[in-house]
C-alpha cells in the first residue's frame, strides 16, 4: 500500500524535525563524569572526564598545548591545535576545570581536553 507523497514528506519531516530536538536535548543534558585525577584509572580509557585542578608546568609547541594538572595526584594533559584565545589564561598555578578524554601514552593516563575554563 502505497501512501501519497505528501503524506510521506510530512512523516519525513516529522522524523527529521523529531530527530534534532532529541538531539540538542541529548546535548543539552550530557555531563562527563566529575572525577578527581587520583580516581581516574584503565577502566575510564575513552570516557570523557571533568576534572578541577591546578596547572603544574606547560609548554607550547606548534601543535599542541602540553601541560600537567594537579589535585593532590597529577595527570598529563594535551590540547591539540589550540586556538590561542583558548589557552591564553593557561599558567602555572592556575585552578582550571577540564573536560577531556582519558587516553594512554607511553604506558600512562592522559587526558586530551577539549575545553578548558578558569576557575576563579
Amino acid at each position: 500500500m502505497f501512501f501519497s507523497r505528501n503524506f510521506d514528506l510530512k512523516v519525513s519531516l516529522l522524523i527529521a524535525v523529531f530527530g534534532i530536538f532529541l538531539l540538542i536535548f541529548l546535548e543539552a543534558t550530557f555531563q562527563p563524569k566529575q572525577l578527581q585525577i587520583g580516581k581516574i584509572s584503565i577502566k575510564d580509557l575513552g570516557s570523557t572526564v571533568s576534572v578541577n585542578a591546578r596547572i603544574d608546568w606547560f609548554k607550547k609547541t606548534n601543535s599542541a598545548f602540553l601541560f600537567s594538572l594537579n589535585d593532590g595526584n597529577k595527570i598529563s594533559a594535551v590540547i591539540f591545535s589550540p586556538k590561542p584565545s583558548a589557552i591564553s589564561f593557561l599558567k602555572k598555578g592556575v585552578l582550571v576545570n577540564a573536560v577531556g578524554k582519558v587516553s594512554m601514552f607511553n604506558e600512562k593516563l592522559e587526558l586530551i581536553v577539549e575545553k578548558v575554563d578558569l576557575i576563579d
